[in-house]
Protein backbone atom coordinates (compact mmCIF):
# COMPACT_ATOMS: atom_id res chain seq x y z
CA UNK A 1 0.00 0.00 0.00
CA UNK A 2 2.74 2.19 1.17
CA UNK A 3 4.83 1.54 -2.70
CA UNK A 4 1.25 2.39 -4.28
CA UNK A 5 1.15 5.88 -2.65
CA UNK A 6 4.76 6.46 -3.48
CA UNK A 7 4.22 5.69 -7.06
CA UNK A 8 1.51 7.87 -6.91
CA UNK A 9 3.23 10.87 -5.51
CA UNK A 10 6.18 10.68 -7.18
CA UNK A 11 4.30 10.15 -10.58
CA UNK A 12 1.83 13.67 -9.54
CA UNK A 13 5.68 15.36 -9.03
CA UNK A 14 7.00 14.31 -12.34
CA UNK A 15 3.91 15.80 -13.84
CA UNK A 16 3.87 18.50 -12.04
CA UNK A 17 7.45 19.48 -12.49
CA UNK A 18 6.90 18.27 -16.33
CA UNK A 19 4.26 20.78 -16.56
CA UNK A 20 6.21 23.57 -15.32
CA UNK A 21 9.07 23.16 -17.73
CA UNK A 22 6.30 23.29 -20.88
CA UNK A 23 5.13 26.47 -19.43
CA UNK A 24 8.58 27.85 -18.42
CA UNK A 25 9.42 26.31 -22.37
CA UNK A 26 6.92 28.17 -23.81
CA UNK A 27 6.91 32.15 -21.88
CA UNK A 28 11.08 31.58 -22.90
CA UNK A 29 9.89 31.21 -26.68
CA UNK A 30 7.54 34.13 -26.45
CA UNK A 31 9.93 36.50 -24.55
CA UNK A 32 12.51 35.49 -27.42
CA UNK A 33 10.06 36.37 -29.97
CA UNK A 34 9.47 39.55 -28.57
CA UNK A 35 12.92 41.21 -29.47
CA UNK A 36 15.86 41.30 -32.12
CA UNK A 37 19.04 42.13 -32.58
CA UNK A 38 20.34 44.51 -35.06
CA UNK A 39 23.47 45.64 -35.99
CA UNK A 40 24.95 48.26 -38.31
CA UNK A 41 28.13 51.01 -38.88
CA UNK A 42 27.91 54.41 -38.69
CA UNK A 43 30.53 56.80 -40.53
CA UNK A 44 30.68 60.34 -41.52
CA UNK A 45 31.01 62.41 -44.97
CA UNK A 46 34.58 60.79 -45.56
CA UNK A 47 33.60 57.02 -44.50
CA UNK A 48 36.09 57.71 -41.53
CA UNK A 49 33.87 55.63 -38.67
CA UNK A 50 31.93 57.75 -35.80
CA UNK A 51 33.08 56.24 -32.38
CA UNK A 52 30.66 57.11 -30.08
CA UNK A 53 27.81 57.59 -31.59
CA UNK A 54 24.74 57.07 -29.52
CA UNK A 55 21.70 54.14 -31.03
CA UNK A 56 18.59 54.50 -29.59
CA UNK A 57 15.33 52.26 -30.58
CA UNK A 58 11.99 53.64 -30.69
CA UNK A 59 10.15 54.75 -27.42
CA UNK A 60 13.95 54.57 -25.82
CA UNK A 61 13.09 50.39 -25.40
CA UNK A 62 17.03 50.27 -25.80
CA UNK A 63 20.50 52.11 -26.35
CA UNK A 64 23.80 51.67 -27.44
CA UNK A 65 27.01 53.13 -28.91
CA UNK A 66 29.26 52.54 -31.66
CA UNK A 67 32.97 51.23 -31.00
CA UNK A 68 35.97 52.27 -32.09
CA UNK A 69 35.24 50.79 -35.51
CA UNK A 70 32.52 53.17 -35.83
CA UNK A 71 29.92 49.48 -35.01
CA UNK A 72 26.79 48.75 -33.14
CA UNK A 73 24.96 45.84 -31.78
CA UNK A 74 21.32 46.44 -30.36
CA UNK A 75 18.12 44.04 -29.26
CA UNK A 76 15.21 46.09 -29.82
CA UNK A 77 11.59 45.17 -29.23
CA UNK A 78 9.79 43.30 -32.28
CA UNK A 79 7.20 46.11 -32.35
CA UNK A 80 9.89 48.75 -32.52
CA UNK A 81 9.80 50.62 -35.91
CA UNK A 82 12.42 52.98 -35.73
CA UNK A 83 16.15 54.03 -34.40
CA UNK A 84 17.48 57.18 -33.64
CA UNK A 85 21.22 57.87 -34.40
CA UNK A 86 22.80 60.57 -33.12
CA UNK A 87 26.80 62.48 -32.61
CA UNK A 88 27.89 65.72 -31.48
CA UNK A 89 28.48 68.10 -34.18
CA UNK A 90 26.32 65.71 -36.71
CA UNK A 91 22.61 66.09 -37.97
CA UNK A 92 20.40 63.41 -35.89
CA UNK A 93 18.73 60.80 -37.82
CA UNK A 94 15.93 59.00 -37.41
CA UNK A 95 15.85 55.52 -39.44
CA UNK A 96 13.39 52.76 -40.39
CA UNK A 97 14.33 49.53 -38.91
CA UNK A 98 11.01 47.61 -40.41
CA UNK A 99 12.38 44.56 -42.34
CA UNK A 100 15.74 45.29 -41.92
CA UNK A 101 18.81 43.60 -39.56
CA UNK A 102 21.86 45.43 -40.81
CA UNK A 103 22.42 48.87 -41.45
CA UNK A 104 25.36 51.36 -43.32
CA UNK A 105 24.14 54.72 -41.73
CA UNK A 106 26.55 58.16 -42.74
CA UNK A 107 25.90 61.64 -41.25
CA UNK A 108 26.28 64.59 -42.35
CA UNK A 109 27.86 67.38 -40.23
CA UNK A 110 25.59 69.83 -38.56
CA UNK A 111 26.48 73.92 -39.83
CA UNK A 112 23.57 75.01 -38.40
CA UNK A 113 24.54 76.46 -35.10
CA UNK A 114 28.18 77.69 -36.60
CA UNK A 115 26.90 79.15 -39.26
CA UNK A 116 24.09 80.92 -37.53
CA UNK A 117 24.57 84.65 -37.32
CA UNK A 118 24.06 86.03 -34.86
CA UNK A 119 23.47 90.27 -34.28
CA UNK A 120 26.65 92.01 -32.36
CA UNK A 121 26.74 95.67 -31.92
CA UNK A 122 25.86 97.09 -35.05
CA UNK A 123 26.32 94.28 -37.24
CA UNK A 124 26.29 90.57 -37.61
CA UNK A 125 28.56 87.85 -37.73
CA UNK A 126 28.43 83.76 -37.75
CA UNK A 127 28.24 82.40 -34.21
CA UNK A 128 31.26 80.33 -35.04
CA UNK A 129 33.18 83.90 -35.43
CA UNK A 130 32.03 84.97 -32.25
CA UNK A 131 33.97 84.08 -28.78
CA UNK A 132 31.81 86.60 -26.71
CA UNK A 133 28.59 84.77 -24.83
CA UNK A 134 25.31 85.46 -26.48
CA UNK A 135 21.97 83.92 -26.16
CA UNK A 136 19.73 83.82 -29.03
CA UNK A 137 15.92 83.40 -29.51
CA UNK A 138 14.24 83.46 -32.64
CA UNK A 139 10.84 83.60 -33.95
CA UNK A 140 9.92 80.01 -34.19
CA UNK A 141 10.41 79.78 -30.02
CA UNK A 142 8.64 82.72 -30.00
CA UNK A 143 5.75 81.47 -32.13
CA UNK A 144 5.53 78.37 -30.30
CA UNK A 145 4.29 80.36 -27.21
CA UNK A 146 1.54 82.78 -27.81
CA UNK A 147 1.63 85.05 -25.13
CA UNK A 148 0.06 88.56 -24.57
CA UNK A 149 3.80 90.29 -23.54
CA UNK A 150 7.37 89.81 -24.55
CA UNK A 151 8.26 89.04 -20.94
CA UNK A 152 5.90 85.42 -20.91
CA UNK A 153 7.26 85.00 -24.25
CA UNK A 154 10.67 84.69 -23.07
CA UNK A 155 10.65 83.29 -19.71
CA UNK A 156 13.16 79.98 -19.60
CA UNK A 157 13.94 80.59 -23.26
CA UNK A 158 17.72 82.41 -22.53
CA UNK A 159 20.14 80.87 -20.69
CA UNK A 160 21.94 83.15 -17.82
CA UNK A 161 19.06 85.44 -17.93
CA UNK A 162 16.37 86.40 -15.77
CA UNK A 163 13.40 87.27 -17.08
CA UNK A 164 9.97 88.22 -15.62
CA UNK A 165 6.95 90.46 -15.18
CA UNK A 166 6.90 93.12 -12.19
CA UNK A 167 4.21 91.88 -11.06
CA UNK A 168 0.96 89.60 -11.71
CA UNK A 169 -1.57 92.13 -13.16
CA UNK A 170 -1.89 92.33 -16.88
CA UNK A 171 0.46 94.61 -18.70
CA UNK A 172 3.12 94.71 -15.83
CA UNK A 173 6.13 95.71 -17.27
CA UNK A 174 9.11 93.27 -18.52
CA UNK A 175 11.88 92.80 -16.45
CA UNK A 176 15.42 91.40 -17.97
CA UNK A 177 18.51 91.11 -15.73
CA UNK A 178 21.62 89.88 -17.30
CA UNK A 179 23.96 91.35 -15.12
CA UNK A 180 23.79 92.45 -11.85
CA UNK A 181 20.96 90.99 -10.76
CA UNK A 182 22.22 90.76 -7.07
CA UNK A 183 23.06 94.84 -7.00
CA UNK A 184 20.44 96.19 -4.20
CA UNK A 185 20.62 99.89 -5.03
CA UNK A 186 22.49 100.16 -8.49
CA UNK A 187 20.04 100.10 -11.57
CA UNK A 188 20.74 96.67 -13.27
CA UNK A 189 18.44 97.34 -16.61
CA UNK A 190 20.23 96.02 -19.59
CA UNK A 191 20.22 98.53 -22.94
CA UNK A 192 17.27 97.45 -25.75
CA UNK A 193 18.11 97.98 -28.70
CA UNK A 194 15.35 97.37 -31.59
CA UNK A 195 16.38 97.58 -35.39
CA UNK A 196 19.35 99.31 -34.33
CA UNK A 197 17.82 101.87 -32.02
CA UNK A 198 17.91 102.15 -28.29
CA UNK A 199 14.55 102.14 -26.46
CA UNK A 200 13.74 102.55 -22.58
CA UNK A 201 11.25 99.86 -22.56
CA UNK A 202 10.02 96.90 -24.41
CA UNK A 203 6.39 96.70 -23.00
CA UNK A 204 4.79 98.24 -26.39
CA UNK A 205 6.67 95.36 -28.72
CA UNK A 206 4.22 93.12 -29.97
CA UNK A 207 6.01 89.32 -29.64
CA UNK A 208 4.68 88.22 -33.07
CA UNK A 209 6.85 91.29 -34.83
CA UNK A 210 9.96 89.78 -33.59
CA UNK A 211 12.24 87.90 -35.77
CA UNK A 212 15.06 87.31 -33.37
CA UNK A 213 16.21 88.52 -29.91
CA UNK A 214 20.15 88.56 -28.91
CA UNK A 215 21.21 89.36 -25.60
CA UNK A 216 25.14 90.40 -25.27
CA UNK A 217 26.02 88.84 -21.78
CA UNK A 218 29.75 89.42 -21.37
CA UNK A 219 32.24 92.48 -21.66
CA UNK A 220 33.27 91.42 -24.89
CA UNK A 221 30.57 91.26 -26.95
CA UNK A 222 28.63 94.28 -25.58
CA UNK A 223 32.12 96.86 -25.44
CA UNK A 224 31.10 99.08 -28.30
CA UNK A 225 28.16 100.18 -26.47
CA UNK A 226 30.26 102.03 -23.48
CA UNK A 227 28.66 102.22 -20.42
CA UNK A 228 25.09 101.80 -21.71
CA UNK A 229 25.97 98.24 -22.10
CA UNK A 230 27.57 97.92 -18.50
CA UNK A 231 24.36 95.81 -17.97
CA UNK A 232 24.47 93.83 -20.73
CA UNK A 233 22.64 94.13 -24.26
CA UNK A 234 19.29 93.01 -25.42
CA UNK A 235 19.33 92.88 -28.87
CA UNK A 236 16.27 92.87 -31.13
CA UNK A 237 15.76 92.26 -34.99
CA UNK A 238 11.86 92.59 -35.95
CA UNK A 239 10.46 90.54 -39.12
CA UNK A 240 11.13 91.47 -42.60
CA UNK A 241 9.52 89.61 -45.57
CA UNK A 242 11.56 86.90 -47.02
CA UNK A 243 14.03 87.91 -49.99
CA UNK A 244 12.27 86.55 -53.24
CA UNK A 245 8.78 85.74 -51.18
CA UNK A 246 5.48 86.36 -53.63
CA UNK A 247 3.10 88.23 -51.62
CA UNK A 248 1.63 86.51 -48.04
CA UNK A 249 -0.91 86.69 -45.90
CA UNK A 250 -0.89 85.42 -42.69
CA UNK A 251 -3.79 85.98 -39.33
CA UNK A 252 -4.24 83.92 -36.40
CA UNK A 253 -6.43 83.57 -33.39
CA UNK A 254 -5.88 82.66 -30.17
CA UNK A 255 -8.63 82.34 -27.02
CA UNK A 256 -7.78 81.03 -23.62
CA UNK A 257 -8.28 81.25 -20.37
CA UNK A 258 -6.49 82.38 -17.37
CA UNK A 259 -7.24 81.13 -13.52
CA UNK A 260 -5.61 81.12 -10.52
CA UNK A 261 -3.07 78.68 -10.22
CA UNK A 262 -3.76 77.81 -6.41
CA UNK A 263 -5.76 78.99 -3.50
CA UNK A 264 -3.51 80.27 0.03
CA UNK A 265 -5.18 77.83 2.78
CA UNK A 266 -7.33 80.16 5.17
CA UNK A 267 -9.94 79.54 7.64
CA UNK A 268 -13.33 78.71 6.53
CA UNK A 269 -16.17 80.71 7.71
CA UNK A 270 -17.36 77.80 10.04
CA UNK A 271 -13.83 77.21 11.31
CA UNK A 272 -13.68 81.28 11.98
CA UNK A 273 -16.60 81.18 13.93
CA UNK A 274 -15.48 78.52 16.25
CA UNK A 275 -11.94 79.81 16.72
CA UNK A 276 -12.98 83.14 17.06
CA UNK A 277 -15.61 82.11 20.13
CA UNK A 278 -12.64 80.04 21.18
CA UNK A 279 -10.98 83.51 21.43
CA UNK A 280 -13.55 85.56 22.97
CA UNK A 281 -14.31 83.13 25.88
CA UNK A 282 -10.68 82.91 26.81
CA UNK A 283 -9.90 87.06 27.01
CA UNK A 284 -13.37 86.91 28.43
CA UNK A 285 -12.32 84.57 31.46
CA UNK A 286 -8.99 86.12 31.36
CA UNK A 287 -10.57 89.23 32.35
CA UNK A 288 -13.24 88.33 34.41
CA UNK A 289 -11.80 85.21 36.11
CA UNK A 290 -12.86 86.45 39.72
CA UNK A 291 -16.41 87.26 38.88
CA UNK A 292 -18.24 83.95 38.73
CA UNK A 293 -17.27 84.31 34.86
CA UNK A 294 -18.05 80.83 32.82
CA UNK A 295 -17.54 80.00 28.69
CA UNK A 296 -21.20 79.58 28.62
CA UNK A 297 -22.65 82.80 29.72
CA UNK A 298 -24.43 84.46 27.58
CA UNK A 299 -24.34 88.30 26.01
CA UNK A 300 -26.17 89.71 28.37
CA UNK A 301 -24.48 88.20 31.52
CA UNK A 302 -21.29 88.86 29.83
CA UNK A 303 -22.36 93.07 29.49
CA UNK A 304 -23.55 92.60 32.67
CA UNK A 305 -20.19 91.74 34.79
CA UNK A 306 -17.87 93.84 32.45
CA UNK A 307 -19.73 96.61 34.46
CA UNK A 308 -21.69 98.05 31.50
CA UNK A 309 -18.75 99.03 29.97
CA UNK A 310 -19.08 97.37 26.36
CA UNK A 311 -16.16 95.46 25.08
CA UNK A 312 -17.23 93.32 21.82
CA UNK A 313 -13.80 91.75 21.99
CA UNK A 314 -15.17 89.33 24.84
CA UNK A 315 -18.32 88.97 23.23
CA UNK A 316 -19.83 86.07 21.03
CA UNK A 317 -22.57 87.09 18.57
CA UNK A 318 -25.81 84.97 19.27
CA UNK A 319 -26.38 84.40 16.03
CA UNK A 320 -22.92 82.18 15.80
CA UNK A 321 -25.30 79.37 17.32
CA UNK A 322 -27.97 79.77 15.27
CA UNK A 323 -29.35 77.61 12.65
CA UNK A 324 -28.00 79.05 9.42
CA UNK A 325 -25.54 81.45 11.39
CA UNK A 326 -28.94 83.64 11.84
CA UNK A 327 -28.85 85.04 8.02
CA UNK A 328 -25.40 86.03 8.20
CA UNK A 329 -23.14 86.24 5.28
CA UNK A 330 -20.34 83.58 4.84
CA UNK A 331 -17.66 84.65 2.49
CA UNK A 332 -14.82 83.09 0.69
CA UNK A 333 -13.10 86.39 -0.51
CA UNK A 334 -10.44 84.71 -2.86
CA UNK A 335 -13.52 83.24 -4.76
CA UNK A 336 -15.00 86.69 -5.05
CA UNK A 337 -11.61 88.45 -5.37
CA UNK A 338 -10.46 86.13 -8.29
CA UNK A 339 -12.12 84.98 -11.70
CA UNK A 340 -11.59 83.15 -14.70
CA UNK A 341 -10.10 85.96 -17.34
CA UNK A 342 -10.56 84.92 -21.13
CA UNK A 343 -7.43 86.23 -23.30
CA UNK A 344 -7.84 87.17 -26.96
CA UNK A 345 -4.98 87.49 -29.23
CA UNK A 346 -5.52 88.28 -33.02
CA UNK A 347 -2.69 88.65 -35.40
CA UNK A 348 -2.76 89.84 -39.53
CA UNK A 349 0.77 90.36 -41.58
CA UNK A 350 1.05 91.34 -45.35
CA UNK A 351 4.43 90.75 -46.91
CA UNK A 352 6.40 90.60 -50.27
CA UNK A 353 9.45 89.67 -50.81
CA UNK A 354 9.94 90.52 -54.57
CA UNK A 355 11.62 93.32 -56.76
CA UNK A 356 13.86 95.96 -55.33
CA UNK A 357 10.96 96.76 -52.80
CA UNK A 358 10.12 94.55 -49.83
CA UNK A 359 7.77 95.10 -46.94
CA UNK A 360 6.14 93.51 -44.12
CA UNK A 361 2.97 95.14 -42.66
CA UNK A 362 1.52 93.86 -39.33
CA UNK A 363 -1.37 94.58 -37.01
CA UNK A 364 -1.90 92.75 -33.73
CA UNK A 365 -4.65 93.12 -30.98
CA UNK A 366 -4.52 91.65 -27.70
CA UNK A 367 -7.40 91.90 -24.60
CA UNK A 368 -6.53 90.50 -21.78
CA UNK A 369 -8.68 90.37 -18.53
CA UNK A 370 -6.91 90.11 -15.55
CA UNK A 371 -7.49 87.20 -12.84
CA UNK A 372 -8.44 89.90 -10.26
CA UNK A 373 -11.34 91.73 -11.00
CA UNK A 374 -12.21 94.75 -12.83
CA UNK A 375 -8.26 94.52 -13.97
CA UNK A 376 -7.46 94.29 -17.88
CA UNK A 377 -5.25 95.39 -20.54
CA UNK A 378 -5.25 95.77 -24.41
CA UNK A 379 -2.75 96.69 -26.99
CA UNK A 380 -2.96 97.51 -30.26
CA UNK A 381 0.04 97.57 -32.51
CA UNK A 382 0.70 98.75 -35.81
CA UNK A 383 4.12 97.69 -37.74
CA UNK A 384 5.13 98.87 -41.31
CA UNK A 385 9.19 97.86 -42.43
CA UNK A 386 9.89 98.70 -46.29
CA UNK A 387 13.23 98.51 -47.77
CA UNK A 388 13.68 99.47 -51.53
CA UNK A 389 16.63 99.09 -53.32
CA UNK A 390 17.21 102.35 -55.83
CA UNK A 391 20.47 101.04 -57.38
CA UNK A 392 23.13 98.33 -57.05
CA UNK A 393 24.52 99.95 -53.98
CA UNK A 394 21.80 101.95 -52.53
CA UNK A 395 19.45 100.62 -50.00
CA UNK A 396 16.40 103.03 -48.26
CA UNK A 397 14.45 101.73 -45.53
CA UNK A 398 11.80 102.94 -42.98
CA UNK A 399 10.14 101.09 -40.17
CA UNK A 400 7.03 102.65 -38.33
CA UNK A 401 5.64 100.79 -35.20
CA UNK A 402 3.01 102.92 -33.52
CA UNK A 403 1.23 101.72 -30.59
CA UNK A 404 -1.87 102.26 -28.28
CA UNK A 405 -2.22 100.37 -24.82
CA UNK A 406 -4.92 100.57 -21.88
CA UNK A 407 -4.63 98.99 -18.68
CA UNK A 408 -7.42 98.74 -15.39
CA UNK A 409 -7.26 97.75 -12.11
CA UNK A 410 -6.95 99.09 -8.57
CA UNK A 411 -3.84 98.37 -6.44
CA UNK A 412 -3.22 94.73 -6.51
CA UNK A 413 0.23 93.93 -5.51
CA UNK A 414 2.40 94.88 -2.40
CA UNK A 415 1.89 93.95 1.11
CA UNK A 416 -0.97 97.20 1.96
CA UNK A 417 -3.20 96.26 -1.40
CA UNK A 418 -5.85 94.28 -2.30
CA UNK A 419 -4.58 90.70 -3.27
CA UNK A 420 -3.15 90.62 0.80
CA UNK A 421 -6.58 92.07 1.94
CA UNK A 422 -8.23 89.45 0.44
CA UNK A 423 -6.05 86.95 3.18
CA UNK A 424 -7.11 89.13 6.14
CA UNK A 425 -11.22 89.59 5.48
CA UNK A 426 -13.18 88.19 7.75
CA UNK A 427 -15.25 86.11 6.11
CA UNK A 428 -18.33 86.46 8.08
CA UNK A 429 -20.50 89.53 7.11
CA UNK A 430 -23.71 91.26 8.07
CA UNK A 431 -26.12 90.49 5.15
CA UNK A 432 -26.78 93.37 3.99
CA UNK A 433 -22.94 94.34 3.43
CA UNK A 434 -21.85 91.30 2.12
CA UNK A 435 -18.59 91.50 -0.05
CA UNK A 436 -19.14 95.10 0.45
CA UNK A 437 -18.85 95.37 4.07
CA UNK A 438 -16.27 98.65 5.52
CA UNK A 439 -17.45 100.61 2.46
CA UNK A 440 -19.51 103.20 2.92
CA UNK A 441 -22.80 102.86 3.03
CA UNK A 442 -22.09 99.54 4.41
CA UNK A 443 -20.74 99.31 7.53
CA UNK A 444 -18.20 96.28 9.10
CA UNK A 445 -18.91 93.99 10.31
CA UNK A 446 -18.85 94.51 14.37
CA UNK A 447 -16.07 91.18 15.18
CA UNK A 448 -14.24 92.19 12.49
CA UNK A 449 -12.01 94.96 12.02
CA UNK A 450 -12.08 98.07 10.01
CA UNK A 451 -10.95 96.97 7.12
CA UNK A 452 -12.44 98.00 2.94
CA UNK A 453 -14.11 95.33 1.39
CA UNK A 454 -11.50 94.71 -1.52
CA UNK A 455 -14.30 94.05 -4.00
CA UNK A 456 -15.62 97.45 -3.03
CA UNK A 457 -12.27 98.96 -3.64
CA UNK A 458 -11.69 97.06 -7.15
CA UNK A 459 -15.52 98.16 -8.29
CA UNK A 460 -15.14 101.57 -7.33
CA UNK A 461 -11.54 102.59 -7.81
CA UNK A 462 -10.35 103.98 -11.07
CA UNK A 463 -7.30 103.53 -12.18
CA UNK A 464 -6.40 103.89 -15.92
CA UNK A 465 -3.35 104.58 -17.58
CA UNK A 466 -3.24 104.97 -21.60
CA UNK A 467 -0.08 104.63 -23.80
CA UNK A 468 0.42 105.58 -27.55
CA UNK A 469 3.84 105.39 -28.64
CA UNK A 470 5.50 105.81 -31.93
CA UNK A 471 8.90 104.46 -32.36
CA UNK A 472 10.13 105.22 -35.77
CA UNK A 473 13.16 105.05 -38.18
CA UNK A 474 14.48 105.68 -41.49
CA UNK A 475 18.14 104.76 -43.07
CA UNK A 476 20.02 104.72 -46.35
CA UNK A 477 22.84 102.08 -46.15
CA UNK A 478 25.56 101.88 -49.16
CA UNK A 479 28.05 99.44 -50.23
CA UNK A 480 31.11 101.23 -50.97
CA UNK A 481 33.20 98.79 -52.69
CA UNK A 482 33.12 94.78 -51.44
CA UNK A 483 33.04 94.27 -47.64
CA UNK A 484 33.07 97.97 -47.05
CA UNK A 485 29.63 99.57 -46.03
CA UNK A 486 28.21 103.01 -44.67
CA UNK A 487 24.74 103.13 -42.98
CA UNK A 488 23.33 106.73 -42.09
CA UNK A 489 20.01 105.99 -39.62
CA UNK A 490 17.71 108.77 -37.97
CA UNK A 491 15.25 107.63 -35.23
CA UNK A 492 12.25 109.43 -33.23
CA UNK A 493 10.54 107.91 -30.22
CA UNK A 494 7.62 109.56 -29.06
CA UNK A 495 5.69 108.34 -25.50
CA UNK A 496 2.61 109.80 -24.00
CA UNK A 497 1.19 108.91 -20.73
CA UNK A 498 -1.91 109.64 -19.32
CA UNK A 499 -2.98 108.43 -15.50
CA UNK A 500 -6.38 108.99 -14.17
CA UNK A 501 -7.33 107.72 -10.90
CA UNK A 502 -10.01 108.43 -8.54
CA UNK A 503 -10.51 107.14 -4.89
CA UNK A 504 -14.33 107.78 -3.90
CA UNK A 505 -14.69 108.15 0.02
CA UNK A 506 -16.86 105.23 0.12
CA UNK A 507 -13.51 103.12 0.22
CA UNK A 508 -11.28 105.22 2.28
CA UNK A 509 -10.56 103.48 6.02
CA UNK A 510 -12.27 105.41 8.97
CA UNK A 511 -13.84 108.22 6.96
CA UNK A 512 -15.30 111.52 8.42
CA UNK A 513 -15.69 114.86 7.24
CA UNK A 514 -12.72 115.80 8.23
CA UNK A 515 -9.94 117.55 5.58
CA UNK A 516 -7.87 114.89 3.85
CA UNK A 517 -10.81 111.87 4.12
CA UNK A 518 -13.00 113.33 0.77
CA UNK A 519 -12.91 111.68 -2.69
CA UNK A 520 -9.77 111.92 -4.68
CA UNK A 521 -8.72 112.31 -7.98
CA UNK A 522 -5.94 112.60 -10.25
CA UNK A 523 -4.38 113.12 -13.70
CA UNK A 524 -0.98 112.91 -14.65
CA UNK A 525 -0.08 113.53 -18.52
CA UNK A 526 3.76 112.50 -19.37
CA UNK A 527 5.51 113.19 -22.82
CA UNK A 528 8.19 112.40 -23.96
CA UNK A 529 10.33 112.87 -27.58
CA UNK A 530 13.76 111.25 -28.18
CA UNK A 531 15.85 111.61 -31.46
CA UNK A 532 18.91 110.19 -32.61
CA UNK A 533 21.09 110.27 -35.44
CA UNK A 534 23.48 107.12 -36.01
CA UNK A 535 26.26 106.54 -38.59
CA UNK A 536 28.27 103.69 -38.69
CA UNK A 537 31.09 102.47 -41.02
CA UNK A 538 31.60 98.94 -41.27
CA UNK A 539 34.26 96.62 -42.73
CA UNK A 540 34.25 92.78 -43.37
CA UNK A 541 36.42 90.98 -44.93
CA UNK A 542 37.56 86.84 -44.74
CA UNK A 543 40.68 87.01 -46.10
CA UNK A 544 43.34 83.77 -46.15
CA UNK A 545 40.73 82.11 -43.08
CA UNK A 546 41.86 85.27 -41.25
CA UNK A 547 38.47 87.32 -40.18
CA UNK A 548 38.35 91.26 -40.27
CA UNK A 549 36.21 93.14 -39.25
CA UNK A 550 35.83 96.89 -38.28
CA UNK A 551 33.11 99.25 -36.72
CA UNK A 552 33.47 102.65 -36.72
CA UNK A 553 30.35 104.64 -35.25
CA UNK A 554 29.24 107.99 -34.24
CA UNK A 555 25.92 108.76 -32.75
CA UNK A 556 23.73 112.08 -31.72
CA UNK A 557 20.87 111.57 -29.33
CA UNK A 558 18.54 114.27 -27.98
CA UNK A 559 16.01 113.75 -25.08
Amino acid sequence: MKSTVCEISCWRRKYIFFFLMMISALHSVTVFAQKRTISGTVVDERNEPLIGATIVAEGKSGMTITNVDGKFTLTVPDKAKTIEVSYLGYASQTISIKGKSVFAIRMSENDVQMDEVVVIGYGTAKRGNVTGAIAKVDAAKLEDRPAPNLASSLQGQLAGVEVRSTNGAPGSELQIRVRGAASINADATPLYVVDGIPIDDLGSINPNDIQSIEVLKDASSSAIYGSRGANGVVLITTKMANKDDKVRVQFSAAFSIQQLEKKIDVLSPEEWITFRTAYNNSRYLAALGGKGATADDDWDTRYALNGNRVNYEYMNDPRWTQPGYGGLRLIDWQDEFYRLAPMQNYQLSVSNGRGNTQYRLSLGYIDQQGIAIESAYKRLNLRANVETKLYDRITLGVNMAPSMDWKDGGRVDGKDQQANQVLTMCPVAEPDAGIYSGAEPYASYLWSSTKISPIAYMEQVTNHIETARLNSSAFIRVNIIDGLRAEVKGAYDFTSRQTRTFTPSSVIKNWTDGEGYHSSANRIDIRSSKYLLQAVLNYDNLKSATIIQYTIKGRFMSR
